[in-house]
């Protein structure tokens, strides 16, 4: 599947609509001034950026309404819009005054994880400016939780600090963040100048192992043993991050919790390394599609249907001797279903001139379940494959 945003020529610093390919079919998710909550209260996107899209059709972006109304929203095929923060809310682990600032490119892994690495600030007043404070924020069975920002102590460091030089600040990214299907978060992060900490050993690389727990993977200023009696000191170090794996942007975390990493020496030569500190041979678990409830553009919940509860019931079932058949009965109500949706939304689609808000509500809803119709196919040809 692709998401892709289509970019107006009245907004030429955003995008004006998001919107998924499947199986070549376009499917609109978020029109402009479609109703987001900020602060509570239903209000119109304005404009969106950098969505990302995992396996399972779950989306995140980054959107805004008027120039201080921004938000992390997350989009579920069969639940609709979501805020996951916005600018009128106090961010978690930060002062009660400090709001999100700025803009920030949110990352969802196969579990629907989300991480972004932001800022967060006193809203302005006129043109003064306040202390500017960076963080890395996750949010995970509906808990959005400080992960790490500038001034916390740096694991593995001996007491330095995250942040950015006296100099730097609010002028350089502090955290590059990058997570796997493991819900393991990785960050290139700057540390903070002091007696102990300057330009030779100010960045690192960070790995949560499997409690949680950040690591420090390495740091400039180590020292490398390249091969037996070879150790050098390491300059500069880079690393890709900025994806959730499934998003089709490179990465150098894979899923067994392996970082790798480019590094250059005092001696002016380099190499690309890996590092297996938090590696975890475990088997990765994948999250199911399973879900009870779906949502229509106004973000009423409402029941799927009854395909879905059986899909569900079929699940449960013990009876392993007619699976097949009650497969291919199941599959064949969810294709009829989809096709009678189809024959419904191209009719909605050719009365566009005389279209109104209920009937673009209708066709939204259609291909919003369209969506989560897909879904269950898929996990129903997987069992057929597995039966």
């Amino acid at each position: 599947d692709v998401v892709f945003g289509q970019i107006e020529r009245s907004r030429p610093s955003g995008i004006g609509a998001i919107s998924m390919v499947i199986d070549g079919a376009v499917f609109p998710l978020v029109q402009p001034n479609d109703e987001i909550k900020f602060g509570g209260t239903q209000v119109p996107i304005g404009m969106t950026f950098y969505p990302v899209v995992n396996n399972r059709r779950q989306m995140t972006f980054f959107a805004s309404s008027g120039r201080s109304l921004t938000a992390v929203v997350k989009f579920e095929p069969d639940t609709g819009l979501a805020t996951i923060i916005d600018s009128t809310m106090p961010l978690p682990g930060m002062p009660e005054s400090h709001r999100l600032e700025g803009i920030v490119r949110p990352l969802i892994n196969h579990h629907g994880t989300i991480v972004f690495a932001g800022a967060s600030n006193v809203p302005r007043e006129g043109r003064r400016r306040t202390t500017e404070k960076q963080g890395v924020w996750c949010h995970k069975s509906g808990r959005l939780e400080l992960l790490a920002a500038e001034g916390m102590t740096a694991p593995g460091t001996g007491g330095a600090v995250f942040g950015a030089s006296r100099e730097e600040q609010s002028r350089v990214e502090v955290f590059q963040v990058g997570i796997n299907g493991r819900n393991q978060i990785a960050m290139l992060a700057r540390l903070q100048h002091s007696n102990t900490v300057n330009e030779s050993n100010d960045h690192g690389i960070w790995v949560q192992n499997e409690g949680g727990q950040l690591e420090l993977i390495v740091r400039t200023g180590d020292t490398l043993e390249i091969s037996p009696g070879d150790r050098r000191v390491i300059a500069r170090l880079r690393t890709t991050l900025m994806s959730g794996g499934e998003d089709g942007r490179p990465t150098c975390l894979n899923d067994r919790g392996e970082v790798a990493f480019w590094a250059a020496f005092d001696d002016k030569s380099y190499g690309v390394f890996c590092s297996d500190k938090v590696a975890s041979d475990r088997p990765l678990v994948r999250a199911t599609t399973d879900r009870h409830q779906a949502a229509d553009p106004g973000s009423a919940q409402v029941k799927l249907d009854d395909i879905h509860r059986r899909v569900v019931a079929f699940r449960q079932e013990v009876d392993q001797q007619n699976e097949m058949g009650r497969l291919e009965q199941i599959a064949d109500e969810l294709r009829k279903q989809f096709e009678a949706n189809s024959a419904r939304i191209d009719v909605l689609r050719l009365a566009e001139p005389s279209r109104n808000a209920s009937a673009d509500a209708e066709l939204r809803s259609l291909l919003w379940r369209q969506i989560a119709l897909l879904q269950y196919w898929d996990e129903l040809g997987q069992r057929r494959v597995d039966e």
